[in-house]
């Protein structure tokens, strides 16, 4: 156990380790505005691509730093990140791109550049796909016809017309609208595949190019078009489809179905009746009652996100990896197409489909036999330290390194660290704990996109659940975190020393 000096030592650490390196006022001073896609910074992506791809992985910071000594901005580095991973890299390396920007944009200015230290050295690492091409205009079909031709190519799992009808759709109306028809009911329906991954791709792609720009739209659609025309043809009782036809009625629900309040009970009950792992049962109940009046998506998605970070903390085995972990990051997409989208139709698809989602991966876990009993719900709350800075160092100093090769049945730490935060929480502000969790995550995560896009995912999510139910859901977002027995990441520890020259 840490003394009460090692702990507030750490926690001052934590706060300021840059400060001692040369240049933090240099770093401070790097602009952070949106970029804003134009000619001059595409062709400063373009360069910085082929740099990237052309400096061998051991030599790439101090490459970088002199290119940011030169005037290259975070915006300019982001940018080019996107890029090479649509171009050179895709797969998790594009996925996490969005976890890479919103953790530089949530920590202390001194450590902004560290986490797309990281991306690049992950870049480095794994290349997983060759480019997608671009295609020629007499390639597309007409722009009148590319919407109901785009549906049919899915039905049909047309791959090649399904992508010349979205790149059509994106030339003609936007990419936006394009990403729009990504998920409709008719192609969401087979884009809920494979633990969520494809959803998490629409919807951290979409999020990266809110940042970056939509001018590099076209790669990622035609992939995503792709792996929406794959999918099996699905039986008319299937629930993705079920659920498509129930949002059609959406015009039987009151006109208040989707306010944001919150009811604790009703909240307890959706919370049980998720965790039977029923996905039929659970779709056809809310539908009933939201249609009945009874229900609130306030209720729904409190419900939802207190499941999905339970799941981490039932799952018997620790480490970072798994299906359980999954399920944060795929109702964090989801909660993001409900947020972004504004018709009832496809908000009412994406909150059954959520709740459908939650239901299957809890079924799945049980019956491979590796769930515990332990309810968010009803966390124990353990002796806390008297300061939460005290609180905040020993709960991260009982977090077992989170490598994703590793896979350990003893979790007893981070049970007792979810305990610790809990009580934290329901005695002090969590900004220590939120502070020090971000910082973590910029120095020790390993060589793996989901380190990072669990993490963010949770600490987003965070960000909307309701104020009764967010010490549960802090405290166990603990077994998706980094703490301080994990070492730091060699790619990162040499961009922070390379950073001294600045």
């Amino acid at each position: 156990m840490a003394t009460k000096s090692n702990r507030r030592s750490f926690l001052k650490n934590s706060a300021t380790s840059l400060a001692a390196l040369g240049g933090v006022g240099r770093l401070a001073e790097f602009n952070v505005a949106q970029a804003k896609g134009s000619s001059s910074n595409q062709a400063t992506s373009e360069s910085l691509m082929r740099l990237i791809e052309s400096t061998p992985r051991y030599k790439i910071a101090p490459v970088i730093v002199d290119q940011l000594r030169k005037g290259l901005t975070r915006d300019d580095l982001l940018e080019a990140l996107f890029l090479t991973t649509t171009r050179i890299s895709a797969g998790h390396n594009l996925w996490v791109h969005h976890s890479v920007a919103e953790l530089s944009s949530r920590v202390a200015r001194e450590d902004r550049l560290l986490p797309l230290f990281w991306h690049i050295d992950l870049i480095k690492a794994i290349r997983t796909e060759t480019a997608a091409p671009i295609l020629e205009d007499s390639q597309l079909p007409n722009p009148t016809k590319a919407a109901s031709l785009f549906q049919d190519a899915v039905r049909a799992m047309d791959q090649d017309a399904a992508s010349a009808a979205i790149i059509a759709i994106a030339r003609s109306k936007g990419p936006k609208t394009a990403f729009r028809h990504l998920w409709s009911p008719a192609a969401g329906s087979r884009l809920l595949r494979s633990s969520g991954h494809t959803v998490i791709r629409v919807a951290n792609t979409w999020r990266s190019m809110e940042r970056v720009g939509w001018h590099y739209a076209e790669r990622p659609l035609y992939r995503y078009a792709r792996v929406a025309s794959t999918r099996k043809i699905l039986p008319k009782d299937d629930l993705h489809l079920v659920n498509a036809r129930r949002a059609t009625q959406h015009g039987k629900l009151p006109g208040d179905w989707m306010n944001q309040r919150s009811d604790a009970g009703a909240v307890v009950d959706l919370h049980a009746m998720f965790r039977e792992g029923n996905a039929a049962d659970a779709c056809d109940s809310i539908f009933e009652q939201l249609r009945a009046g009874k229900l609130s998506t306030g209720s729904i998605w409190d419900a939802v996100f207190l499941s999905t970070n339970e799941l981490s903390a039932r799952f018997t085995l620790g480490g970072p990896g798994g299906r359980p972990r999954h399920s944060i990051t795929a109702s964090n997409a989801l909660h993001f197409m409900y947020r972004t989208w504004t018709d009832p139709e496809t908000r009412l698809f994406t909150l059954l489909q959520t709740v459908g989602m939650i239901c299957s991966f809890v079924d799945t876990v049980r019956r491979e036999g590796l769930l515990n009993d332990f309810d968010i719900t009803k966390i124990a709350e353990a002796e806390s330290p008297a300061s939460a800075e005290d609180a905040v160092a020993e709960i991260f100093s009982l977090l077992p390194p989170r490598r994703f090769e590793a896979r350990f049945r003893d979790i007893s730490g981070q049970h007792k660290a979810m305990e610790l935060t809990y009580a934290m929480a329901q005695k002090h502000s969590d900004q220590a704990f939120l502070r020090t969790a971000q910082k973590l995550l910029c120095l020790k995560n390993g060589i793996d996109a989901h380190h990072l896009k669990f993490s963010i995912a949770a600490l987003e999510n965070y960000q909307h659940v309701s104020p009764k139910w967010r010490p549960n859901f802090l405290a166990a977002s603990v077994f998706v975190l980094q703490g301080t027995q994990m070492e730091d990441n060699h790619a990162v520890a040499q961009a922070r020393e390379a950073l001294r020259s600045l």
